[in-house]
């Protein structure tokens, strides 16, 4: 777990810490970093790293649920600026965003900790089904927590395979093809 304050000085030696782990993530393997190889590139105190997290795994949560509410943030000021309804019509903005925050990514894949992204999605999307209840009508509760899998696996599925293929495709072009299998997938159905 992880333990941030609010104040400037927890906010950016959690950064150094961050940058830290990320920088050893491309020069060893990830079980092999320890804290004090993290420390020692932040060049920050144990006490600091203990303070504000309580091992490694959770400084790419806490950057994880940082990124996920930036996404949040950002699909919610593009659907008002554009008048795009939530759902997979946002499937462009949210690969835009992410077309730009590429460097987490990497590193999970990297050290194998994809799940770390899911679960950090999986809480921003909980919040979003709050806001948009609306998305989730006809659905019955003992079903919502399926909803929430499957659309996690399959976007940062999606998501996960267009970065190892380098982002090839433009973000437009990627979300293209999601909608184009969504619609196919329901048309199938119908």
């Amino acid at each position: 777990m992880y333990h941030i304050n609010r104040d400037k000085r927890s906010i950016q030696s959690s950064e150094w810490i961050f940058e830290a782990l990320l920088a050893l993530t491309d020069e060893m393997d990830y079980e092999k970093i320890s804290v004090t190889d993290i420390v020692n590139r932040a060049k920050v105190g144990r006490s600091t790293f203990y303070r504000n997290f309580d091992q490694k795994d959770d400084v790419f949560k806490f950057k994880c649920n940082q990124t996920c509410l930036r996404l949040r943030e950002y699909l919610t000021d593009y659907q008002t600026q554009y008048d795009v309804p939530p759902g997979p019509a946002s499937s462009k903005p949210f690969f835009t965003f992410w077309s730009s925050n590429t460097l987490l990514i990497e590193a999970l894949i990297k050290i194998n900790r994809i799940d770390i992204l899911s679960d950090s999605y999986v809480e921003v999307l909980r919040q979003y089904y709050d806001d948009y209840t609306y998305l989730l009508d006809g659905i019955p509760s003992d079903y919502v927590e399926y909803v929430m899998a499957a659309n996690v696996g399959s976007s940062i599925g999606v998501l996960v395979q267009w970065i190892k293929n380098n982002k090839r495709e433009s973000p437009e072009d990627i979300a293209e093809i999601v909608m184009h299998q969504l619609l196919s997938n329901y048309n199938r159905l119908i």
